[in-house]
């Protein structure tokens, strides 16, 4: 996921956040929702300057956890 957020573009984020949500729903069915919380806590506190990435994970990945 790093490299894919390192490539600074918006076709890298999408991957990235394709990634992001892959991962949640692996940690939802092992029974460790927590795990992702600390990984997504951890990319937007090292990326919260990125802000088209930001507005992605919003969009793509919270909005996922009120469906």
């Amino acid at each position: 996921m790093a490299s894919q957020i390192e490539t600074k573009n918006n076709g890298g984020y999408r991957s990235a956040v394709d990634l992001l949500a892959r991962i949640r729903t692996l940690a939802a069915k092992a029974g460790e929702p927590q795990r992702f919380t600390e990984l997504l806590a951890a990319v937007t506190a090292e990326h919260a300057r990125k802000r088209n990435l930001m507005a992605l994970i919003t969009k793509k990945v919270l909005d996922l956890s009120e469906r």
